[in-house]
């Protein structure tokens, strides 16, 4: 037993070599630990899989065993670190000796850099040469295609996301941009095909299912969303993206019984500061459900408090509800800031905050009763606004057709108005009946109505 079990020990350390020797040949990572980079490649795993905090342990595990590892650096830098965390960790990438590195190493670190002093122009110089060079590399083409989809450049983001599928089937976050660039078009039947063969690929992990849901929570299909995001949960319980549009189903489903659980979930399940967000957004889910305007408000403490001076939707529409009109427009002018503060950066984001900052004004003159002003402006927002991600996954969206339903019947645009509801009513059947009965801008709005039974 003790001679076999010897003899294990060696074949296991000549393996170990062995692949220590593959994986030199094969990943263009510069280290002298096989323990470092195998830790880095856990941290790939886990980000493809969109387990950031995983990743981020992996790299710090990595750095710990090879404290110069570029490559561990660059993947912390992806994960939500800190202002001071960033400017370390960029500092100690600008120091390190590049002649050791690889090409493509050097490649990640021009893009990196280009970001960072704030020059697109060239970082896009740098990765269209990259790919000339090396048009099957993996890498490269990740970084175009989220540039692409940056800029929302769809037509180049969708055919380089297919591209670096053919050339990297296993690079399946791919698949799961490929179903947001659908979505955020509204071409939803693409979207849902495209979510469904990413959860066909990898059904054991959390993120498919979760996108899946995002999408049918923005269709209305709430029992199905609710058990692809359940099942995210089931697969991964602090895959807390997952309660969080949990909490989007309990809103827009009207109900408030819901949302205090969901709450408690996130606090046993993800980190406190995290914990401390959903607290403070549950009680805003509350109030508008219920009608208790003022309790945002009420609450204090440093996160929520910080939460409060955000732009957001459901909050300006408290503040507009319960009269507090000021509170409303520094909200507004707090958007607009935000919007000059990102002169020059991605369309994406610009677009994002251009919406917000129309919709909240638009919000605030149709309590106002100023229809007219109001028209051009929601138009402006279902014009420019996608049906992901920045401007609230859709909901903006939605609300805007309702508000110009409203505004229009106000004015007297029958048919205008109807058409606008049509094509509320053509995305999400259960919103479009919920808003265009119900009008939650009222003051003192009370209980919204309940929903259809489960």
């Amino acid at each position: 037993m003790r001679k076999s079990w010897l003899i294990g020990i060696a074949l296991a350390i000549v393996i170990g070599g062995a692949i220590w020797i593959e994986a030199s040949r094969r990943e263009p990572w510069t280290t002298d630990s096989p323990q470092a980079l195998a830790e880095y490649l856990r941290g790939r795993q886990a980000a493809m899989k969109v387990y950031q905090a995983d990743a981020a342990a992996a790299y710090e595990r990595a750095l710990e065993l090879d404290p110069s590892f570029v490559a561990a650096k660059l993947g912390l830098l992806e994960s939500d670190r800190d202002k001071n965390e960033r400017k370390r960790l960029l500092d100690e990438l600008r120091g390190a000796d590049r002649s050791r590195l690889t090409e493509l190493e050097n490649f990640l670190l021009d893009v990196v850099f280009a970001r960072t002093d704030g020059d697109e122009a060239r970082r896009r110089e740098v990765v269209e040469a990259y790919l000339a060079k090396h048009p099957r590399d993996p890498w490269a083409l990740h970084v175009a295609s989220a540039d692409a989809w940056a800029r929302q450049d769809w037509p180049s983001a969708e055919a380089r996301y297919r591209r670096l599928l053919e050339v990297d089937p296993n690079w399946l976050l791919a698949r799961n941009h490929l179903g947001y660039i659908a979505m955020a078009q509204g071409r939803f039947r693409e979207a849902e095909d495209e979510f469904r063969t990413y959860r066909f690929a990898a059904p054991d992990q959390a993120n498919p299912h979760d996108s899946l849901g995002e999408l049918l929570v923005l269709l209305g299909r709430y029992d199905e969303a609710r058990a692809e995001l359940e099942e995210a949960l089931r697969i991964r319980p602090d895959f807390c993206a997952s309660y969080f549009n949990l909490l989007r189903i309990a809103v827009l489903e009207r109900r408030p019984e819901d949302v205090d659980p969901l709450v408690a979930r996130i606090e046993r399940h993800c980190d406190e500061r995290t914990a401390a967000v959903a607290r403070c957004d549950g009680t805003v889910a509350k109030a508008f459900l219920t009608g208790d305007d003022d309790a945002p408000w009420r609450e204090t403490g440093e996160v929520c408090e910080t939460r409060y001076q955000e732009p957001d939707v459901l909050l300006h529409i408290l503040a507009l509800r319960s009269g507090r009109r000021e509170e409303a427009l520094a909200m507004e002018e707090k958007a607009k800031k935000r919007l000059a503060e990102l002169e020059g950066g991605f369309e994406r984001a610009k677009t994002g905050y251009r919406v917000l900052v129309s919709f909240l004004e638009a919000e605030r003159l149709f309590v106002e009763g100023r229809f007219e002003e109001a028209v051009p402006k929601l138009r402006e927002v279902d014009a420019d606004s996608t049906w992901w991600e920045a401007e609230g996954r859709g909901t903006i969206k939605l609300v805007a057709r309702i508000l110009l339903y409203r505004s229009l019947g106000a004015l007297g645009d029958r048919a205008g108005a109807e058409e606008a509801l049509a094509r509320a009513r053509a995305v999400n059947p259960d919103f479009a009946a919920w808003y265009s009965t119900f009008d939650p801008y009222l003051p003192r709005a009370g209980t919204a109505p309940a929903a259809t039974p489960r």
